[in-house]
């Protein structure tokens, strides 16, 4: 679709994928077939959609400065459901064998906002950049929401949940990472399910909720990893945190919660 076009209504099929570019809109679609739809430059507009993909390719691909709102996607192969370097609100995503939002998106007014990504094969939301607020990851295979640390990310009043893993993993060694209102919640009855788990890092977690199936997992599980914790409450676990040093200085309870954020 070439550039200032706008496209309204249409069903659109075949094995081939459909590319947006400059501000372009299409909106009240439906796609179904084995390619992508991508909103491919700046400006570009991609809502009120359907996305049905199968095989190998991700159902929606957002670059940086374009945007997708109020799309579901469902992707019965190995792909992803939604790719963002852009900005995605008030979508919904669905995979059965890749994660169901992948997110590198980049500066304050990108990110995932409102959203739902449920997967069967990978994260339900993986966060490698950016910002991710209000939003839901679900996932039978793995972490319900990966966040990697080396890029600075923000999760805020985000629901991480996993049938099979910790709820929420934050990886890596970065020092920037932020977590507020965020709940994780592993179903795992063993001792592996944590709710959140740490490999490295520095982070903040402030006001943040996890829950476990076992009492012996924990509702922080690091690797040799440091935190800023604040208020922090747990529910189904014996103990809340190992192998996390708090770095708070001044603690006010037997959990670590410190009177101010560090």
């Amino acid at each position: 679709i070439a550039n200032r076009y706008t496209i309204t209504g249409g069903l659109y099929t075949g094995p081939g994928s459909m590319f947006l570019d400059t501000d372009t809109t299409l909106t009240n679609f439906v796609y179904n077939g084995e390619g992508s739809v991508y909103a491919w430059r700046s400006r570009v507009m991609v809502s009120n959609g359907y996305i049905f993909t199968s095989g190998s390719a991700t159902g929606l691909v957002v670059s940086n400065g374009a945007e997708a709102c109020n799309v579901t996607v469902k992707v019965s192969g190995t792909g992803a459901g939604i790719v963002n370097d852009g900005k995605i609100s008030n979508c919904e995503a669905y995979s059965s064998g890749g994660s169901g939002i992948v997110s590198s998106a980049l500066g304050d007014l990108d990110g995932v906002f409102n959203c739902y990504g449920y997967s069967n094969g990978g994260s339900g939301i993986n966060i490698s950049s950016g910002i991710c607020y209000n939003s839901i990851g679900r996932s039978t295979a793995t972490q319900g929401i990966f966040i990697d640390l080396r890029n600075a990310p923000e999760l805020v009043n985000c629901v991480g949940w996993s049938s099979v893993a910790a709820g929420i993993y934050i990886h890596s060694s970065g020092n920037s990472g932020k977590l507020v209102n965020c709940y994780a919640e592993s179903e795992l009855n063993t001792t592996s399910g944590h709710g959140f788990l740490m490999a490295n890092g520095t982070t903040k977690f402030i006001n943040c909720t996890a829950k476990t199936a076992n009492a012996g997992a924990f509702g922080i599980k690091g690797s040799s990893s440091n935190a800023y914790i604040t208020n922090f409450t747990g529910e189904g676990m014996t103990t809340l945190f190992d192998g996390v040093t708090n770095l708070q200085v001044n603690t006010t309870d037997v959990f670590g919660n410190p009177g101010s954020v560090g």
